[in-house]
């Protein structure tokens, strides 16, 4: 009998100390912060795309970003990176720490210097020596380097041996850096019809060089559909999910795109069909939901055609509605 209340004595001891201990384990202590890691985030944004670069204009542009996402995206050539005055990556990094977002940095080299032994030296460190200034959380290396596959498929195997590479040096030098590549998803299709110039082929496609993509965190494209297409509507539903067909790395999108005005006669587009595309954009990427997307051009920017209609505001607009939808996706 004696054993028996000693026992049961003894499994009460037990049952409230595992309670005390569970409360403990709940409740956080006073310097607990909660964090989520670069990995664990769905990121969205806009690129570098103020006014103008006025200081008034920079200013109004990255307290604009917040309520629009949770992102910002810099991409040009890896010499910018080492500016000493108007270097707009270093911009972008400080910018972001200040505002809360998470930068997003792209460069590469120039496609004549990949063959060059200078060239990659002074690509690579480049590279390096801004990772180990800045906190950089994601570096694109490469932009849309399927082009430099159609000018010379030997270059193109350079350029790729040199990505790899430096994508192992990017993580000695920051482990949590998180490293990519960028095709043009069009392209790759064989979908070159269009504004494109050429003619539609699938059976020109680039789908093998995104399969044989290594030693990288993600695959990153950019993606116009509004090049190929001339209503939302037009977009097949297996547009975007054909990827997992040809890559099992998670997929990023550094510049989507559609027009918020016609670009040209005969290829009318508006504010509405832009948010028809958001709205689109997210539905046909349900299948492969990107660690990051992002919109090229807050405001429509000084560049070429047909990419000056592109930007979610006009220059002198504070609203629209692939703006609103943007803000809603």
């Amino acid at each position: 009998m004696k054993k028996i209340v000693l026992w049961t004595v003894l499994v009460a001891i037990l049952l409230v100390s595992a309670l005390i201990l569970f409360k403990r384990a709940k409740q956080p202590s006073a310097n607990t912060e909660t964090t989520i890691s670069y990995d664990q985030q769905r990121l969205r944004g806009v690129s570098w795309s103020p006014k103008s670069s006025s200081v008034a204009d920079l200013n109004a542009f990255f307290k604009l970003i917040p309520s629009i996402g949770n992102a910002l995206s810099w991409a040009g050539n890896y010499q910018d990176l080492a500016k000493t005055t108007g270097n707009a990556a270093r911009t972008v990094i400080e910018q972001s720490r200040k505002y809360n977002i998470t930068p997003i940095i792209i460069t590469g080299p120039n496609n004549n210097e990949v063959l060059d032994g200078i060239g990659r030296e002074n690509f690579r460190n480049a590279v390096l020596n801004f990772i180990k200034e800045n906190d950089v959380p994601y570096i694109g290396l490469g932009n849309e380097i399927d082009e430099i596959y159609l000018e010379s498929p030997t270059r193109y195997e350079n350029l790729i041996r040199i990505i790899e590479q430096l994508a192992t040096d990017v993580r000695a030098a920051s482990p949590d850096t998180k490293v990519f590549t960028i095709f043009q998803l069009e392209r790759v299709k064989g979908m070159r019809g269009g504004l494109f110039g050429g003619k539609n082929d699938p059976s020109i496609n680039s789908w093998p060089l995104i399969t044989e993509i290594k030693n990288l965190d993600f695959v990153a494209f950019t993606s116009y559909p509004c090049l190929i297409y001339k209503s939302p509507v037009e977009i097949p539903d297996g547009y975007y999910s054909e990827i997992a067909n040809y890559t099992s790395l998670p997929v990023a999108f550094t510049e989507i795109g559609w027009f918020r005005e016609t670009p040209t006669i005969g290829w009318e587009s508006s504010e509405a069909e832009q948010a028809q595309f958001v709205q689109q954009f997210k539905q046909l990427t349900e299948r492969i939901p990107p660690r990051i997307v992002i919109w090229p051009f807050l405001y429509d920017q000084d560049i070429a055609a047909p990419f000056k209609q592109i930007g979610l505001l006009g220059q002198e607009s504070t609203t629209s509605l692939g703006y609103e939808a943007w803000k809603n996706y």
